[in-house]
């Protein structure tokens, strides 16, 4: 059964955390939440090959990929892929890869939202202190 909408914000809510630099690369992800005809895998290996090996707490796209890969392979996963998301993604078969990438798109679009609502927050706090 797949999760309820409300489910998505609720898991990308708390990833706000992590403060204006990662929440800002949240909006500028490759193009996954902007042109849907660009593939899940190729948005996936771009924030891997931006991460540049780094770890998730110092590298925003490395902590983004982790984000939409324990969406997508976590216990409570809408799709039902295992870990790695990469390999589980080059071994899926069609429908599953569509259901995944339309289910990353649509998580995306919530992690963008608190992203965005985050970095208005912490712009009306630098203004309102001077």
């Amino acid at each position: 059964m797949p999760p309820l909408p409300n489910s998505r914000w609720t898991n990308a809510a708390p990833l706000t955390r992590y403060g204006k630099s990662r929440a800002s690369k949240t909006g500028n992800s490759p193009r996954i939440t902007r042109a849907p005809l660009n593939s899940l895998g190729q948005a996936c290996a771009t924030l891997l090959a931006q991460a540049k090996g780094e770890s998730s707490d110092k590298d925003a796209h490395k902590r983004l990929f982790d984000h939409l890969e324990d969406w997508l392979c976590g216990s409570d996963a809408p799709v039902g892929l295992n870990k790695p998301l990469m390999n589980a993604l080059v071994q899926s078969d069609q429908a599953t890869y569509f259901h995944a990438q339309s289910e990353a798109l649509a998580y995306l679009v919530w992690l963008k939202k608190f992203a965005q609502a985050f970095i208005v927050k912490s712009a009306n706090t630098k203004s309102t202190s001077h």
